[in-house]
């Protein structure tokens, strides 16, 4: 008995262990934030940029690094460990044509085989054949004239018009036409009403649908979904944003017009990023960064907001009622 419960309590013991670790991931996930951040620099027609996506204080990062007109995709974990996930793909991608080469079919060779001969009498045979036929043929065709084609009995010479032939020639022409003409006509009204019929049917199921969307109830679901995704995009926005750039066109004039375009954008980012003209030199010298961070439990608790509506779980409920 102290042996099965002695199992019992390692068992159990082993359950809450699983059931801790299962937690702890659970809570690192919700709770400890996603961060990201990307900076670039344009000098002289030479393009750098690096974006980073880490989680756990940075102890887990996937890294992309755009240098020397190169693209570099890697991983790295407690900062020691670095995995080239491009060039993990382009491995995978070069096996699979080498394995693709490698694996051809060999093209079959058909040997010819040598035609069987046959042996000479099963040759002289048709020959034979051939010549019996044309011996039968005159006599056939000597009896086929004597003796002449045979009248046929089911053949008589009409005696005179029959009752069939007579109401045939009592229908006017224009009867035949006047039928012809009623027929098209009522083809062409029942075409009409069926296709009367679709329309008016689409046009009270549109009907439908727009007095389900005006309700108000479906009004405050689509208000309140937009609101929730309004919060979660603002969640997810840069927290940190500058930049500078040194901008000269061509001409003096458009280098007015591109900046002045660029300065409706100020509300966007709060002047963090400054634009300096050149009106002399043709050139753009461009550098910035931003970075934020998003929490799982924050996007997770509007995602409940929004289901748990009472407004939003009605229009779940009879939306197929109306759009199926």
């Amino acid at each position: 008995m102290s042996v099965f419960l002695t199992v019992l309590k390692v068992i159990g013991i082993i359950l809450l262990v699983i059931l801790a670790l299962i937690l702890l991931v659970l809570s690192l996930v919700l709770f400890v934030p996603f961060t990201y951040g990307v900076k670039g620099s344009y000098r002289e027609k030479d393009p750098e940029g690096e974006a980073r996506f880490s989680w756990l204080f940075r102890a887990v990062s996937v890294k992309l690094e755009f240098r020397d007109n190169k693209l570099d995709i890697y991983a790295k974990i407690l900062g020691l460990f670095r995995i080239g996930i491009l060039d993990k793909l382009k491995g995978k991608k070069e096996q699979t044509e080498t394995d693709a080469a490698e694996g051809g079919t060999v093209p079959e060779i058909n040997e010819e085989k040598p035609a069987e001969t046959k042996p000479a009498e099963e040759e002289a045979k048709p020959a034979e054949a051939v010549q019996e036929t044309a011996q039968e043929m005159p006599e056939t065709a000597a009896d086929s004239e004597t003796t002449g084609p045979e009248p046929d009995a089911s053949e008589e010479t009409p005696e005179g018009p029959t009752e069939g032939s007579e109401t045939a020639a009592g229908e006017s022409p224009d009867g035949g036409i006047r039928g012809k003409a009623a027929r098209l006509i009522q083809r062409i009204k029942d075409l009409y009403n069926e296709k009367k019929q679709k329309i008016d049917e689409k046009l009270a199921d549109l009907e439908d649908k727009k007095r389900f969307l005006l309700r108000d109830r479906v009004k405050a679901a689509i208000a309140h979904v937009l609101k929730m995704i309004f919060r979660m995009l603002k969640h997810i926005m840069p927290k940190k944003l500058s930049g500078k750039a040194e901008l000269g066109l061509a001409s003096p004039a458009a280098t007015g017009r591109v900046l002045a375009i660029l300065s409706a954008t100020m509300p966007l980012h709060k002047n963090k990023i400054r634009i300096r003209p050149d009106f002399e030199n043709e050139h753009i010298d461009a550098d910035g960064k931003f970075s934020g961070r998003i929490f799982v439990i924050v996007l997770l608790v509007y995602a409940v907001r929004i289901i748990l509506n009472r407004n939003v779980l009605y229009v779940l409920k009879n939306y197929k009622k109306h759009f199926s």
